[in-house]
């Protein structure tokens, strides 16, 4: 992972939405009500603790940094739009659009290497099926780099890979490239179709 990562246009971008928060809150505080301040104020509060608390759970679990990160994006944008949700529903719905056209725009930058996915050949799938651990799961990606839509979607297995592998789930990459009779062995459509 790039070392740092306000470099990448996608934290970078994050960063800004998340800060401009305090910026929408500090100016909308002459308009809402103390009531309402007070409210808001309240539910800032356990957000933070809220958010701690699973930050504390991530690190202790032993995650990567790309698992921890990308787990911390993903619960800071929720309790931003719940917050948000309290001041006007308005801005609710202007951050999950900014968060969208985030993701749409600037894709998450690509984990060095494979994530927590092992590199298969076609005789190791077979060997993994036939004779492997029937309590473990494998979940395979067979890709093809010489295809723009296995490319794309091949950006999200790493992350899969890192946050969701344990003992009873693996993922497993085969390379259509280096082992092109493999596709029509396991029944895989190189056409995009």
């Amino acid at each position: 992972m790039n070392p740092n990562p306000l470099s990448e246009p996608y934290y970078l971008l994050h960063f800004l939405t998340f800060f401009s928060y305090l910026i929408t809150r500090s100016s909308a505080t002459s308009l809402l009500s103390p009531h309402l301040i007070h409210r808001l104020f309240y539910r800032e509060i356990q957000a933070v603790l809220a958010f701690a608390l699973l930050a504390t759970y991530k690190i202790v679990r032993d995650e990567t940094w790309e698992a921890f990160i990308s787990n911390m994006l993903f619960f800071a944008k929720i309790f931003l739009v719940a917050i948000s949700l309290i001041m006007d529903y308005h801005l609710a719905l202007w951050y999950m659009v900014v968060f969208s056209v985030i993701y749409l725009v600037t894709q998450p930058p690509a984990f060095e290497g494979l994530g927590t996915s092992s590199k298969l050949t076609p005789l190791q799938l077979e060997t993994l099926l036939t004779e492997g651990n029937t309590s473990r799961f494998w979940l395979v990606e067979f890709r093809a780099l010489c295809s723009s839509a296995c490319i794309h979607a091949s950006r999200c297995f790493p992350e899969l890979s890192i946050t969701y592998s344990n003992k009873n789930l693996s993922f497993g990459i085969v390379d259509l490239g280096l082992f092109p009779n493999a596709a029509e062995k396991f029944g895989i459509s190189l056409s995009g179709k």
